[in-house]
């Protein structure tokens, strides 16, 4: 049996083409690149040894919409909430 345990994000919308296609040339400040790197070590922290995780898409159709915060930069930006999910596999 997996279990599936369910993470949820406030991700700025332009940082979809790396999540999901590590598409990292949308970078053109190291800070920012960083920044981005260092949340994604913190969500890898999520990950135990046997687990794997994965990213939801948004919608068809859906459109970003603009928050003050995220869970990536501190600055306000267009964002979706994504949901990081991690499957584990029972021993």
């Amino acid at each position: 049996m997996i279990t599936i345990d369910e993470y949820e994000f406030r991700i700025p919308s332009r940082y979809l083409t790396v999540i999901h296609n590590s598409d990292y040339s949308i970078f053109s400040e190291q800070e920012e690149e960083e920044n981005f790197n260092k949340f994604m070590e913190d969500v890898d922290l999520l990950l135990e040894e046997g687990q794997h995780g994965v990213w939801s898409v948004p919608e068809d159709g859906e459109e970003p919409f603009f928050s003050w915060t995220n869970d990536v930069t501190r600055y306000g930006d267009d964002c979706y909430d994504l949901t990081f999910v991690v499957l584990a596999p029972e021993h």
